[in-house]
């Protein structure tokens, strides 16, 4: 098998097991298949595809289904002098919360690291969204770089020395060390894609 077909085989196979394990995926079935590749490289040792730890990853990425409980009949206690439209079923309480879930975000090894990672985790989405699945792939292993480092990254330079990150990512981690914001993440939020 060719290595194009063993990494779709390995894609696929991925999106299976999430499937089957509930894990949340794109609903476009070609950004789910370049975000599985992504996970597939970024977890990938000694050339191998390591599908627990890629399925981990998407897992803490796009998050797990809850399981699906039977809605509850249970109502509170009507008082006397309640009229019948204030009574609530206990359910509807928490409905604010789960209409504005967020998203796992995968916690940086150094915590100081992780607006970092973020950012440029978030501009790899953005790159993917504009099709340009080559430049999202490369920000989101500089984002699972930064994240997996040790130590604070003080600069673009010393930046450089951890695998995946290149001058062009390594100039834009000065920017955000800098000013706080990387100007192409900036533009991206704006909607001038």
């Amino acid at each position: 098998m060719s290595n194009k077909a063993a990494a779709k085989q390995a894609a696929k196979d991925l999106l299976d097991l999430c499937k089957k394990d509930g894990v949340l995926v794109p609903t476009d079935p070609m950004n789910a298949m370049i975000q599985a590749g992504t996970m597939l490289n970024a977890t990938r040792e000694d050339g191998e595809y390591n599908l627990p730890a890629a399925l981990k990853a998407m897992a803490d990425k796009f998050g797990v289904k809850a399981p699906e409980a039977k809605p509850k009949a249970t109502r509170k206690r009507k008082a006397k002098n309640d009229s019948k439209d204030d009574v609530k079923d206990e359910d509807d309480e928490g409905d604010d919360e789960s209409a504005k879930k967020k998203k796992k975000v995968a916690q940086a090894t150094n915590e100081k690291n992780q607006e970092l990672a973020e950012a440029f985790a978030e501009l790899a989405g953005f790159e993917f969204k504009r099709g340009e699945k080559f430049k999202g792939g490369s920000y989101s292993k500089v984002a699972k770089a930064i994240r997996d480092a040790e130590d604070k990254i003080e600069s673009g330079k010393a930046a450089m020395k951890l695998k995946g990150i290149g001058k062009a990512s390594a100039s834009k981690i000065d920017e955000f060390l800098e000013n706080g914001k990387i100007e192409k993440l900036e533009e991206y939020r704006a909607g001038n894609m």
